[in-house]
C-alpha cells in the first residue's frame, strides 16, 4: 500500500467526485498535507476519515454534518467496516500491480511476426 495519494486516486478508490473530497475537507473534516505546488496528499489517517464518512453518508444516510459529529463517537462498527473496506481495497490494488507487472512482462508481438 502506497504511503500518500492524490485526490484523483482517492476519489477513484471510493467513487466519490473530487469535488466530494475538497467540500469534506472545506467543512473541517480533515487537512491534507500540501506539496509546494498545492497539490494535495492524503495519508492514511485521511483515508480513514474519509471511508468513515463515505460509510456514514451513502451506506447509512447521514447528512454530512451528522457523519462529522458520530466521526468523534466511539464506533466499534464503523472501525469495523471501515477496516474491511480498506482490506478489500488493499486487495483490488495488489492485484491491480500484479496485472500491471504481468502485462509489462508480456512481449508484445507485431502483426507483420505472424503473417511472415
Amino acid at each position: 500500500m502506497k504511503l500518500c495519494y492524490t485526490i484523483s486516486e482517492v476519489a477513484q478508490m471510493y467513487g466519490i467526485s473530487e469535488v466530494t473530497i475538497r467540500y469534506w475537507e472545506q467543512e473541517g473534516a480533515f487537512k491534507p498535507r500540501r506539496s509546494a505546488s498545492g497539490t494535495r496528499y492524503y495519508h492514511r489517517e485521511h483515508l480513514i476519515v474519509i471511508d468513515k464518512l463515505n460509510y456514514l453518508i451513502y451506506d447509512k444516510g447521514f447528512t454530512l454534518k451528522a457523519a462529522l459529529s458520530r466521526l468523534h463517537v466511539d464506533t466499534t462498527e464503523i472501525e469495523v467496516k471501515v477496516i474491511d473496506h480498506l482490506k478489500n481495497i488493499a486487495e483490488r490494488l495488489r492485484k491491480i500491480s500484479e496485472s500491471a507487472t504481468l502485462l509489462m512482462e508480456q512481449k508484445p508481438t507485431r502483426p507483420s511476426d505472424s503473417t511472415q
